[in-house]
């Protein structure tokens, strides 16, 4: 038994230990009460392992899947649906918070598949938030769960009301209710959850793992996928010093994936090279997605330094990696628009179009990229006419959706179609606020 916890005389009081540990925010006081516990035979126990299972995953540690067969046959045994959704959550959060593919957690997604809404209403909160963070985890790796939708519109509401679940769990149900909300760019809800997460700073058990995460998701999901990349950059670099603080690495891994993008989307090349070097140094041996996402993204740095032979390469590299493991299309959207960018540099414009057209989806950033295409194709025949006709249109649907991130391996063709849009007066506080956001008039790379 540990020296901070000569009190603890029973597995019963060495479970409440680790609920307060967890309201502590404190990581290490966890593992030491999760000790006690082992010591006053919690090992026999289904709650010791279900919680063993959230602290290895917490803290990334290679335990876990040792932890997960163990609390998986007690729950069995014991025919505990609920303790198999919960090591489900902690299963699918760590696999997809960490771009690992879902084939790897098949079992567990369809253990989520079949968790009810109304089945987690009758659930005491700590638990329900628990699974609620899996079950969009899930849906966010591409499965579509019946219910992800009312938990994502109900995780507002039962993080209000739950003060007394840690705000480890309320952060995590939190940061993946925005990365859902993010998805669809519906920013209302956002907006109202980022206001939540503020709130939780400000809470003693809120610790540097936990804001690690949350800062880190933040970046990204709400403040890069909304041009802020300003703000996404310094909730980045944030999450990266609460990471090391923390002793995780994961967070610090995402958020430097998200520093990486914010220079590259500002066109700095220094700045952006440095971000690759220590991304691609991060990378744990094997993991083939985040090697493939260094190599797309060293295909946009080339890019922005006109090296299209170089950048062409470090593309097809990404997209045979993806091939590989990226079974959901997470990168479906980006890798033809990086392509059809490399065919408009060399001033292909009709094989850039139909990079688009040969797929039969188009979603509305590559409707804006279409037009973009079209219009720099005119503007360099020399006909004005088409040029401001196909920008208009194209411009239209970036600012109705918001978008800033168009054409962003192509600042130089960018931004002459933007001093076109100024000089017709097309979406003018649209195209103010992308110039600010892109620095683009900092440059013409």
């Amino acid at each position: 038994m540990t020296s901070q916890s000569v009190n603890i005389q029973s597995a019963k009081e060495a479970g409440l230990a680790v609920t307060r540990a967890w309201m502590l925010g404190d990581l290490s006081l966890v593992e030491a009460r999760l000790q006690d516990w082992v010591v006053l035979g919690g090992e026999k126990e289904v709650e010791y392992w279900v919680q063993r299972v959230y602290a290895d995953a917490c803290l990334e540690r290679s335990t876990l899947s040792v932890s997960v067969r163990k609390a998986e046959q007690l729950a069995k045994t014991a025919g505990d649906e609920v303790a198999l959704a919960r090591i489900a959550a902690a299963v699918i959060d760590a696999l997809y918070s960490d771009w690992y593919s879902s084939r790897d957690a098949r079992q567990w997604l369809d253990v989520l598949r079949g968790v009810a809404y109304a089945r987690l209403l009758a659930l005491p909160a700590p638990q329900r938030l628990a699974i609620a963070a899996g079950i969009l985890a899930a849906d966010l790796f591409g499965e579509a769960l019946a219910s992800a939708a009312q938990v994502a519109a109900s995780i507002g509401e039962w993080t209000e009301a739950s003060s007394e679940v840690s705000a480890t769990v309320r952060g995590n149900a939190l940061g993946y209710a925005l990365e859902y909300f993010s998805g669809q760019r519906n920013w209302a809800p956002a907006h109202a959850i980022v206001d939540r997460i503020d709130q939780l700073h400000a809470e003693a058990g809120f610790g540097d793992v936990a804001k690690a995460r949350i800062s880190a998701r933040r970046g990204f999901y709400y403040h890069y996928r909304r041009g802020d990349y300003a703000g996404a950059l310094e909730q980045s670099q944030r999450a990266v010093a609460f990471a090391l603080r923390g002793g995780v690495s994961r967070a610090a891994r995402e958020a430097g994936i998200t520093v990486t993008l914010c220079h590259l989307m500002r066109g700095e090349v220094d700045l952006a090279g440095k971000a690759l070097d220590v991304e691609e140094r991060s990378i744990p041996d094997g993991h083939l997605m985040l090697r493939a996402n260094v190599h797309y993204e060293r295909s946009w740095w080339l890019a922005l330094q006109r090296d299209v032979v170089g950048a062409q390469r470090e593309l097809d590299t990404a997209c045979r990696l993806f091939a590989q493991i990226d079974e959901h299309g997470v990168m479906s959207l980006a890798t033809p628009s990086m392509q059809a960018q490399l065919l408009l540099q060399v001033g292909e414009y009709a094989a850039a179009r139909r990079v688009f057209e040969m797929r039969t989806r188009r979603p509305d950033a590559w409707l804006v990229d279409m037009a973009l295409i079209e219009s720099q194709e005119a503007l360099a025949e020399g006909d004005i006419r088409r040029a401001t006709s196909a920008l208009r249109g194209g411009l239209l649907i970036a600012a109705r959706i918001d978008i800033k991130g168009c054409l962003w391996a192509c600042r130089r063709e960018l931004m002459q179609l933007l001093e076109l849009a100024q000089q017709h007066d097309i979406e003018s506080a649209w195209v103010d606020s992308t110039i600010r956001a892109r620095l683009l008039g900092v440059d013409r790379s």
